[in-house]
């Protein structure tokens, strides 16, 4: 046996004589606990300590029983034991005992059964466990399932019928409400008396009142709270989830759920479903109880998500796709074959196919309950909803609508609070109109009558004249209404966070959040309260407002709001939303995507006639989402520029919130990664930057005040930071678009004279350059503000100023010229800044100072100076600077300052340029007048045309009345000036330390500001000459400039300076040279040493010969470093060169000698230079070098030189010349030579090709040949008609004036060949050769030799490509099929040049008359044509006049040379070839190109070609009758001439082709003789001969067309002088075509040294006029 564990009550005494005294003393302890009031407990431990002391063994169970029968007396004490032993856990001891009482009957058996679980008696015996568990089971069915009452209507219907009857008696009483309780005690008494079963009343009784629901709500709700159904724990659904589960009538509860479950697949009624909400709102059943029950289950609820979800993401997917992705895939061609079974079995997939959305969600039974839950005010319970299925907010409208009615409740109290306006003060003001009506015939005005009717949908909209009212009044009961910011944001975590869009869609709940942040933000604009209220924006009102429509103050709202954060925040907000949202969110993703979709359609169809339209819709596009929209329209602008001033104008439209999201769009564009500013080469920026900057300065400029200018410029400012340059150029846009500024680059020296004049003749100029800074005040202004405010210039400043210096210091590995483009750029936006400040402030005084700007932040003292020039007060000085931390060496203090100090306005008084602009704007108010007159009195003009003209009269004058006064002031003010430097100048120079103070001066002052702008440049320039006007003591301009030049620091400046610098440094330059040139003039300069002696460094007086020499010394040492720089290979030292003698040209190089050597040396630039800017840089210089070559100046002219100098030079210059002429002379000689050889070979080849063409010719003809002895006499008009069709080459014009005699006077036929029996035309016989001879060495025939003109342009043309061929064309005819009328015969030299054009039809030996084919058919003899018109007389009649110019004798000489002369020896022909150039080869290269080129479509012929004529040009090509042809051609010719006067004109229609064959040696373009009239009149005034193009020049633009036609024809003529004219001026068809000739330009022609002087004289006027000449034009 165990040890006894001791107890309270069992202790170890007790149980150790528990069989003695132990039992009794419990005894006595039991009968005490059961006597005092605590005895149930005490009991209890009684109880339980002798059960442990049995189950431990420590009593015995026979004495526990001894113990408990005399314990167990009362029934009260059997029960609490038998309470202990069924709670104690039952061992074997325990069995015992309870056997041991109950076998001797201890206990009750009724106590026993009650308090003693059945299974622990079936374990021990007490009971049977199969009898007990069948009399269970028994007892439970009688008491559950046996009827006591009737629940079925048949068993009882008369009193199921008396309720019903009674019920609808009440409740069609309107005052039912007072019969409640009379209904709830006939209903009992009903349920009693007819013994009816009260589940089953009550499910009658719900019907009832889901039949008459509507206007008796307030009835049902008190009679079930009345009713014995009524549940004794009321559900609560307006306390919190916790809730939601407890309470109310569990019978009722499943009653709704049978009525869920009875009708699957049928939608419910409104009536039930609202009965249900108002139930589970009163208490009467719980939410919790019916939820789960309610269909459908969980796995349709996911369908329905997933169809969702899948819905949202194709939404998605249509908001940004284009039409092409949205089409629908075609089908294929095999789906029509399909059989009948393919067609069932598809049938049969479909019907297997997963539900649709639609289909999911129309009979969805939680659907229609939440709905019913939202629309009576079940907050909590739709909550739960939505935590479970958030997609049920998005799945329907209506729940839209629901949600916005139950936030409109919630807010409305706080809203109320916070807006002034009261709700009657709303309605008041909300009021109808009054109305006319007519009532029985009479009229009444009045308001409507309104009409109230209940409803039970809550959504249905009022209209004018009827209000619908919610029927159940009570539904926002037990919302929780917000009545502080707290409530507002715990009410938003809970429900407004499963809104999203659906916010949006109610403009008034939107509007009035918004309302309720900004008041509370203007009430405490603490950061926490801020940070609160910015992070709510961003979570509920934010992501949504793109999703509002039609409504700008609703977004204007939402903007109101954001506008109360900083820029930062804000920008970060729409960065999250593009970045982030827009792509997590699909909602948000959906709104981007119709933007942007919206805004590619728009953009598509923007047209020139839609502007207005596009431009509108597009703002209201950009108004809800501007964002998205601005970044597509931005994207096509750095694309297309064009689109700039479109988008400029819309930006008129946009709102406050488009233009903060465009400003962001900007800078997103701007530093979008993955993207360079720069092209490769590192020199031009890319056009995607450029388009965007442009953008970006119209914009501003045209919007100052809607642009965040502030944000802008803080990117840049750290964007030059981060050391990032590209950004540079949206600066200077903005810069130069806001303030009207225009870079002030190659300027002449009187416009940068007059813009640092006064206001009047500054703006002439801005007004000729463009720049419109004085109608652009305001933009400027608020630029300049905006900078200066915001403490934004200096810091600006600086930046730039330093990243110049980076450009030289950290970008070694660049190419200079990049380098040096950059530094420019840097430099114009340095100019534009400052050009800001000082022309639009006042002050810059929140700017650092100039001291502060040098000596803390380095930057230069020309720049420092130039940004505060115009605000430095008179008396700034010594005091301001130190000048020890600037390397001045041994310059003046105040030398140092008064020079930085003053400006060219300071000192460039001119009276004389005053008066001169005056004069102009006289003359131009005169001519505005005049044309404002004539188009007063003009009947039909358009305003748009006076107002312009009205508008600049005004201006001018306002000019002309500014002028006087402003002259005035400016002398004035230069007095004050030169009255101020004439004081305290002694200690400028000192004698002493002269040397010195002149060169630190030029280096420290000087020449860094020369080159630093134009005005700074002019300035330098004439401060110089002022200093020697001042006469300051010790001071020497000659020798200033010449220890300037001398120094040699042009050349290292040249080769160290940017391109601008270039050109500022050869404007000053050419300043002091013009001055100094003007001194040559011995009267000046006496004038000038009289008014200030011009001494050297000693004060020695220089005369005006040493002054000449030293000038030209002077030219020379500039002639030095030029050379130097021109030598060097180096890149910058040959641009900067040339773009410094740009400046220069118009007064240097002067001197004959250097400007050959300037010219040498560019020469060998353009030809040698690898580089192609170079090449064309220099090329137009050396051109414009050589333009000034009459101005030119000998040396011994320049300056006085000693006889022996004098001499040697002479000399030398005709030793020059004779080099040249030699030169010349060598290279014709070798032109001429292979000319010789190359016409020989074109010879041998032709003469080859023509024979066997004769041959072919010969087989076919008849062996009959026609007899032309004695047909036809010849006579005299016939002899001048053959005259008439000699053509005349181009180049006769050198030829001189023409031997009336010899060209009027045929010569003796000598000959078979002279005369031709039958023929049409009689053609005189050629001189004799002799004759030529003699006329060529007549006394004053000979003219001087145009070798040297000639020469050049052979010259010219070797630098170019190889010679292309040569048309060929027939002599020109009139419209009678006939030749040219008669004219003058030129000299030998010109017949040749016409018969060598006619060779190419002719063979090499004449064969004999009677055996040649016979004329064409539709040639008819001469005698039969039609005469001359009586209007065209002869040449030879008509009277002789000398051209009075060059153009009419190009003129006169083309007509000439196209109407050819008499026939010629064989020998005058081989005479002439010899002088002609050899013919260069051309390339495979060409000829590959050439056979690769098809030949002109044919044209239609003019009315004048037979029928027979278009057959053969169309069939035959060049087989065609040439006859036909010309005929043609001279009626064609007649339109051409009327087509204009230009030179291209003619060109272009003169010259085309009519026939349209397919000649490849023409190429459609004709001879030089089809572009002159037939009247011989020239309306051009040029040389049309010039007009020909031939094949393989059809796209060239230069002058080698025009002189190797010409030179074709000279040759042609040279080879064919042999042929009579009638053989030359047709060809037999049957010949076939000919093969294209390839010959050389000429080498040589007859002298015309008058015509090479009218040409200079003419190019020399043109270029002075601004024309173009022919040299310019050629070389174009």
């Amino acid at each position: 046996m165990a040890e006894p564990t001791p107890y309270e009550h069992c202790s170890h005494e007790i149980v150790s004589d528990f069989a003695n005294s132990g039992s009794q003393i419990l005894l006595d302890a039991v009968k005490t606990s059961a006597e005092s009031q605590s005895f149930p407990s005490q009991l209890n431990s009684i109880f339980t300590e002798v059960l442990m002391s049995v189950e431990e063994e420590s009593i015995t169970v026979d004495d526990a029983s001894e113990f408990l029968k005399r314990a167990l007396l009362s029934a009260e004490l059997q029960v609490i034991f038998c309470q202990v032993f069924d709670v104690y856990p039952l061992g074997e001891n325990l069995k015992s005992l309870l056997q041991s009482i109950a076998d001797k009957n201890l206990l009750d058996q009724n106590v026993l059964a009650t308090h003693i679980s059945s299974s622990t008696l079936i374990d021990t015996g007490l009971l049977q466990g199969s009898l007990f568990t069948r009399q269970c089971n028994t007892s439970k069915r009688d008491h559950f399932y046996t009827q006591k009452k009737f629940n079925l209507f048949h068993e009882e219907f008369e009193g199921y019928s008396l309720i019903v009857s009674e019920l609808d008696e009440i409740l069609s009483n309107p005052h039912n409400i007072d019969l409640v309780e009379y209904a709830v005690e006939a209903v009992n008494k009903l349920i009693g008396h007819y013994l009816l079963d009260p589940n089953r009343v009550l499910d009658l009784i719900i019907d009832i009142f889901i039949n008459m629901l509507v206007g008796n709500h307030e009835f049902i709700i008190q009679f079930l709270k009345k009713s014995l159904w009524w549940p004794q724990t009321e559900a609560d659904c307006l306390l919190g989830f916790d809730n939601l589960n407890h309470g109310g009538c569990t019978a009722a509860s499943n009653i709704i759920i049978l009525k869920l479950k009875k009708f699957p697949g049928i939608e419910l009624t409104e009536t039930f479903k609202i009965l249900v909400a108002i139930l589970i709102k009163i208490g009467f059943i719980s939410f919790g109880s019916i939820y789960n029950r309610i269909p459908p289950a969980d796995d349709t609820m996911q369908l329905l998500e997933k169809a969702y979800l899948s819905d949202l993401e194709n939404k998605v997917f249509r908001a940004s796709a284009n039409a092409l992705a949205l089409a629908a895939p075609l089908k294929d061609d095999d789906d029509n074959n399909t059989t009948e079974g393919e067609v069932k079995s598809t049938q049969e997939k479909n019907t297997t196919e997963p539900q649709t959305f639609e289909s999911l969600s129309k009979l969805n039974v939680k659907l229609q309950l939440f709905k019913v839950f939202l629309a009576n005010g079940l907050y909590w319970p739709s909550i739960f909803m939505l935590s479970q299925y958030p997609f049920l907010a998005h799945i329907d409208k209506e729940v839209a609508s629901l949600l916005n009615r139950v936030l409109a409740t919630l807010i409305s109290p706080l809203y109320c609070h916070m807006n002034p306006l009261s709700a009657h003060d709303v309605s008041v003001l909300q009021r109808g109109r009054d109305v006319s009506t007519i009532n029985r015939g009479k009229l009444t005005i009045g308001n409507i009558p309104l009409v109230t009717q209940y409803c039970f949908k809550p959504t249905i909209k009022s209209y004018y004249g009827k209000r619908y009212v919610y029927f159940f009044k009570n539904w926002a009961d037990g919302l929780p209404i917000c009545y502080s910011k707290d409530d507002l944001v715990t009410m938003s975590h809970q429900f407004l966070k499963f809104f999203g869009p659906i916010l949006a869609s109610s403009h008034s709940n939107f509007t009035q959040i918004c309302e309720i942040i900004a008041h509370d933000i203007s009430q405490d604009a603490s950061p926490e309260n801020k940070d609160m209220w910015f992070n709510y924006y961003r979570n509920y009102i934010f992501p949504y407002i793109g999703w509002l429509q039609d409504n700008p103050v609703v977004v204007d709202k939402a903007y109101s709001v954001l506008r109360l954060f900083d820029s930062e925040e804000r920008f970060n907000l729409y960065g999250e939303l593009n970045q982030v949202m827009a792509r997590n969110n699909s909602h948000v993703k959906i709104s981007f995507g119709k933007a942007e979709k919206a805004t590619k359609d728009t953009l598509k169809r923007l047209s020139k006639e839609n502007v207005t339209e596009m431009m509108k819709k597009l703002a209201s596009i950009s108004i809800y989402n501007p964002l998205p929209c601005y970044l597509t329209i931005l994207q096509q602008l750095e694309s297309y520029e064009n689109l700039n001033s479109l988008i400029v104008e819309t930006a008129a439209y946009f709102s406050d919130y488009c233009w903060d999201n465009l400003t962001l769009a900007i800078l997103m564009r701007l530093s979008a990664a993955g993207r360079s500013s720069l092209l490769e080469n590192g020199l031009n920026d890319r056009r995607w930057i450029q388009s965007l900057a442009s953008f970006i300065g119209e914009l501003s400029q045209k919007y100052p005040d809607k642009i965040d200018l502030d944000s802008l410029i803080k990117y840049l400012v750290k964007s030059f930071h981060a050391k990032d340059i590209s950004e540079l150029l949206v600066l200077k846009e903005v810069i130069s678009k806001m303030g009207g500024f225009q870079a002030i680059t190659n300027l002449t020296q009187l416009q940068v004279n007059m813009i640092r004049c006064q206001s009047s003749l500054a703006n002439i100029v801005y007004k000729t350059i463009g720049d419109s800074r004085y109608e652009r005040e305001k933009s400027g202004q608020i630029l300049a503000q905006t900078l200066l405010t915001d403490n934004y210039a200096s810091e600006l400043f600086v930046l730039i100023c330093k990243l110049d210096r980076q450009i030289m210091h950290d970008s070694s590995s660049s190419h200079l010229k990049v380098l040096a483009s950059r530094r420019d750029e840097v430099s114009a936006i340095l100019h534009l800044l400052c050009s800001l400040f000082s022309f639009f402030c006042e002050d810059i005084l929140s700017i650092v100072s100039i001291a502060s700007l040098m000596q803390k932040y380095g930057v230069s003292v020309s720049w420092a100076f130039e940004l505060w020039r115009k605000f430095l007060p008179k008396e700034f000085g010594l005091t301001d600077i130190d000048p020890t931390l600037f390397d001045i060496a041994s310059v003046d203090q105040s030398l140092f300052y008064t020079f930085w100090k003053l400006d060219l306005h300071d000192i460039n008084y001119s009276a004389d340029l005053y008066n001169s602009e005056l004069e102009k704007l006289r003359s131009n108010l005169f001519q505005q007048n005049e044309e404002l007159s004539f188009l007063l009195n003009s009947k039909g003009e358009d305003a748009s045309k006076i107002s312009p003209i009205k508008d600049n009269i005004k201006r001018i004058e306002k000019i002309m009345t500014e002028i006087p006064e402003q002259m005035s002031t400016h002398e004035k003010h230069c007095l004050e000036i030169f009255e101020f430097l004439s004081k305290d100048n002694g200690s400028w120079f000192t004698l002493d330390q002269l040397e010195n103070n002149v060169h630190d001066f030029l280096r420290v002052c000087l020449l860094p500001r020369a080159i630093h702008s134009c005005f700074d440049a002019l300035y330098c320039a004439q401060i110089l000459f002022k200093l020697h006007e001042l006469r300051v003591p010790n001071f020497s301009l000659l020798s200033c400039i010449e220890k300037l030049f001398e120094s040699q620091i042009l050349f290292s400046t040249l080769f160290t300076s940017t391109p601008t610098e270039a050109e500022n440094l050869g404007l000053f330059v050419s300043v002091i040279l013009q001055q100094l040139d003007s001194w040559r003039d011995e009267e000046k300069f006496t004038q000038l040493s009289n008014q200030s002696v011009i001494s050297d460094v000693h004060k020695n007086e220089i005369l005006f010969a040493s002054f000449k020499k030293s000038l030209f010394c002077l030219h020379a040492t500039i002639l030095s470093d030029i050379s130097r720089a021109l030598v060097s290979t180096s890149y910058m030292s040959r641009m900067n060169v040339i773009t410094f003698l740009k400046n220069l040209l118009n007064i240097y190089p002067i001197v004959e000698d250097h400007c050959e050597e300037i010219a040498h040396l560019i020469e060998n630039v353009s030809k040698f230079d690898p580089r192609d800017d170079l090449k064309l840089s220099s090329a137009a210089l050396i051109g414009h070098v050589k333009s000034r070559e009459k101005k030119w100046v000998h040396m011994w002219d320049f300056m006085d030189m000693d006889d022996q100098d004098l001499e040697e030079q002479k000399l030398k210059r005709k030793g020059i010349e004779d080099d040249k002429e030699a030169a010349k002379k060598r290279k014709q000689e070798l032109l001429l030579a292979e000319a010789r050889k190359h016409a020989e070979e074109q010879d041998k080849l032709e003469a080859e090709e023509h024979s066997r063409q004769i041959s072919d010719k010969n087989s076919q003809a008849s062996a009959a040949s026609l007899d032309y002895s004695d047909k036809v006499p010849t006579g005299p008009r016939n002899v001048e008609r053959l005259k008439s069709t000699a053509p005349r080459g181009r180049y006769d014009m050198y030829t001189g004036s023409v031997d009336t005699d010899t060209a009027t006077k045929p010569s003796t036929p000598t000959g078979p060949q002279s005369t031709r029996t039958g023929s049409s035309r009689d053609t005189p016989p050629a001189p004799s050769h002799r004759a030529t001879e003699e006329k060529a060495t007549r006394p004053g025939k000979q003219e001087p030799d145009s070798t040297d003109l000639f020469a050049k342009r052979i010259s010219r043309e070797n630098t170019k490509s190889p010679a292309a061929p040569v048309s060929r064309t027939n002599t020109p005819t009139n419209a009678r099929g006939q030749g040219s009328r008669p004219h003058q015969v030129a000299d030998v030299p010109t017949s040749r040049i016409v018969q060598g054009r006619q060779r190419a039809s002719l063979p090499p030996q004449q064969a004999p008359l009677e055996k040649r084919a016979p004329l064409p058919p539709q040639q008819a003899p001469l005698e039969k044509r039609t005469p001359l018109p009586p209007q065209q007389a002869p040449l030879e009649n008509r009277a002789p006049s000398r051209p009075q110019n060059l153009l009419e004798r190009d003129s006169k000489n083309a007509k000439t040379s196209q109407r050819g002369s008499v026939p010629q020896q064989r020998s005058s022909d081989n005479q002439l070839r010899a002088s002609l150039p050899p013919q260069r080869a051309p390339t495979p290269h060409r000829d590959s190109a050439l056979q690769q080129r098809k030949p002109l479509p044919p044209q239609a012929p003019p009315p004048q070609m037979t029928q027979n004529s278009r057959a053969n040009d169309r069939g035959t090509g060049r087989d065609s009758s040439r006859d036909t042809r010309d005929n043609n051609r001279n009626t064609y010719r007649e339109g051409a001439r009327d087509r204009g006067n230009n030179y291209r004109d003619n060109y272009r229609d003169g010259s085309r082709s009519v026939s349209g064959h397919d000649d490849k040696r023409s190429f459609g373009r004709g001879s030089a003789r089809d572009s002159v009239p037939r009247d011989g009149a020239n309306p051009g005034g040029r040389d049309r001969s010039q007009t020909t193009r031939t094949f393989g020049q059809r796209e060239s633009n230069d002058n080698r067309g025009q002189n190797q036609n010409s030179s074709a024809g000279y040759n042609a003529a040279s080879r064919a002088k042999t042929r009579p004219a009638h053989e030359t001026s047709r060809r037999p068809p049957s010949a076939g075509p000919l093969p294209p000739p390839s010959l050389p330009p000429p080498s040589n022609l007859p002298p015309s040294a008058k015509s090479s002087d009218s040409s200079q004289r003419l190019n020399k006027r043109l270029y002075e006029e601004g024309g173009e000449s022919n040299d310019k034009r050629r070389r174009r």
